[in-house]
């Protein structure tokens, strides 16, 4: 059983583990990747034992602020902020062009990855199954198929992150205690905080059942981990 086993061994397997997650088959990268967030989660490790040397790449609690050349699109920001809670993370949008990820460095790398991942497939989705629509209004049914499938990919996130919790006392504790410290440290930087402005709505049911089926086929972990730039969210 690996709680039985010594830190030094438990380090080790997790090292080994993300060296696995940089592999090009997408399916021994996924689940190395999981594996050895699983353990972290566990064991709430600090990344400085585990001798990550990206930049990001750490326990420490870090902001990431984003600047695009262009407004961004509010399914992306959606997209964002559904990625972003089940993963110990915050999105605050600062105007039209800019916004910060706040959490835990290697939480708020995973989440720029997720997102460049999951936003290229997305995109396709919506342009394959709008091209196909028999209707008038495709861009009405093109945002409402967008926000069902962000919708639904929100879900399965929370539904993994539920059943985490349900199986293991010591799990529910670390996620409270992950989401309390994000809180504080949420408030430390941004102490006047208010409510973000609403991001999109449903306006074709269609569209919308269409994007909640579309969001259980499209894939949440990239084939192979490269760390998230400013880059990735104007694209």
């Amino acid at each position: 059983m690996e709680n039985t086993k010594p830190k030094e061994q438990i380090v080790d397997l997790v090292r080994k583990l993300l060296s696995l997650s940089t592999s090009p088959n997408e399916h021994e990268a996924a689940r190395a990747l999981e594996k050895a967030q699983e353990i972290l989660l566990k064991y709430n490790l600090q990344m400085r034992d585990i001798e990550i040397k990206e930049e990001h790449h750490t326990l420490d609690f870090i902001n990431l602020p984003i600047n695009t050349p262009d407004r961004v699109q509010d399914w992306k920001l959606l997209l964002l902020h559904r990625i972003a809670s089940p993963n110990f993370c915050k999105v605050v949008t600062a105007g039209k062009y800019r916004f910060y990820i706040l959490g835990r460095g290697f939480n708020v790398v995973s989440v720029m990855e997720m997102f460049s991942w999951v936003q290229g497939q997305l995109e396709i989705l919506a342009m394959v199954n709008t091209t196909t629509y028999q209707g008038r209004d495709k861009l009405r049914y093109r945002n409402s198929f967008l926000m069902g499938c962000i919708e639904r990919i929100g879900q399965r996130l929370r539904e993994a992150q539920k059943s985490a919790m349900q199986s293991d006392v010591q799990t529910t504790a670390l996620v409270v205690d992950s989401r309390k410290l994000l809180e504080d440290f949420t408030l430390g930087q941004f102490p006047n905080l208010g409510h973000g402005r609403s991001l999109g709505t449903n306006n074709s049911a269609e569209g919308y059942r269409d994007g909640q089926s579309a969001g259980d086929k499209v894939s949440l972990v990239t084939p192979s981990r490269q760390v998230g730039s400013q880059g990735l969210i104007g694209g």
